[in-house]
């Protein structure tokens, strides 16, 4: 029998494109993250090994209990949303922090060629309750925009507008490949269980996978893309701004004007114009824009710091 998929809707890409990542919290059957738990704590919980078993399979196989939190139709609505039909999950890790171990350095996962577009994720599946001593998985909302070698990431101590992923359990983090993340330090006397799975896209989108309401998205999404102020200097927003365009065009199935090489005949100003269409949106003057992104009222609290990282936090948003 097909089970019916609770699709993503036009707000909810929206806000992806803009934080780098949403959170869902599905109803799942009675018992099933603490089934999850008691299977990992059983069985180890297969720990990482590229060599023998790359894509995870141990790990599916000793808590097939995955099957149904990872089949639900909330979390397969959403990488269908965003990945399309035929995604490909090619990777499963058990990221597992015992009392007392845990911290990692802020890093971007995979190779360190960055794009933007949607064409891998991470779904990041949390069975108990997360508290602020079991070791939270932090992002920084945002950085998805923002390429750093791997060895300058490691110097950072805090950000200020950085979040802990305190979650209820049963929440599955719907995660950018590029956003910037880390481990945190268990101070607790609980194991914290964290399961990974990486999607591949398998083809280009040809048009949208989720609940889309074209007379109402671009509209929506042109307003918030120009308005929410996520992270970085004046300068960076402006310049994201067009970044999120890119990704909205480009899970649209719109082949972006901005990634093309000009034609050989193509005038210098039409190739640019169309560069910019929709990311300037409304017949505005590019000095407005400037004075908008400077004047855009914004808040970037400071939502806790990670253990063991004691260093002022990092001003990528304006105070």
């Amino acid at each position: 029998m097909n089970k019916t998929l609770t699709l993503l809707d036009d707000d909810q890409v929206i806000s992806f494109i803009v934080q780098g990542y949403l959170l869902l919290e599905p109803e799942y059957a009675p018992g099933l993250n603490e089934m999850v738990c008691q299977q990992l704590d059983e069985t180890g919980g297969a720990p990482v090994n590229l060599r023998d078993d790359p894509h995870g399979q141990a790990l599916l196989n000793q808590t097939p209990a995955l099957n149904d939190i990872f089949g639900h139709p909330e979390v397969e609505g959403a990488a269908i949303s965003l990945m399309g039909e035929g995604y490909e999950v090619y990777e499963r890790y058990n990221h597992m922090i015992k009392p007392g171990g845990g911290g990692m350095g802020w890093h971007q996962d995979d190779v360190n060629i960055r794009h933007h577009q949607t064409r891998r994720l991470m779904f990041l599946y949390y069975p108990q309750d997360v508290t602020p001593d079991m070791g939270p998985t932090f992002i920084v909302p945002g950085t998805h925009f923002r390429n750093m070698p791997t060895d300058r990431m490691q110097t950072y101590g805090n950000f200020r507008h950085q979040v802990p992923l305190t979650v209820k359990a049963g929440t599955v983090a719907v995660v950018h490949m590029d956003l910037w993340h880390s481990a945190s330090h268990n101070s607790s006397d609980k194991i914290r269980y964290m399961i990974k799975y990486y999607l591949d896209r398998k083809s280009e989108p040809a048009g949208p996978n989720w609940n889309h309401d074209p007379a109402k998205a671009h509209g929506h999404a042109r307003n918030r893309f120009h308005q929410e102020h996520v992270c970085g200097s004046g300068a960076d927003f402006y310049k994201e701004r067009h970044l999120r365009w890119e990704m909205w065009q480009h899970l649209l199935g719109n082949a972006s004007e901005s990634n093309r090489v000009r034609n050989e005949n193509e005038p210098a100003e039409a190739y640019r114009a169309k560069a910019f269409q929709g990311y300037v949106g409304e017949p505005r003057s590019i000095l407005f824009l400037i004075k908008g992104v400077l004047h855009v009222p914004h808040h970037c609290p400071s939502v806790g710091t990670r253990p063991g990282f004691t260093r002022s936090p990092r001003l990528l948003c304006r105070a």
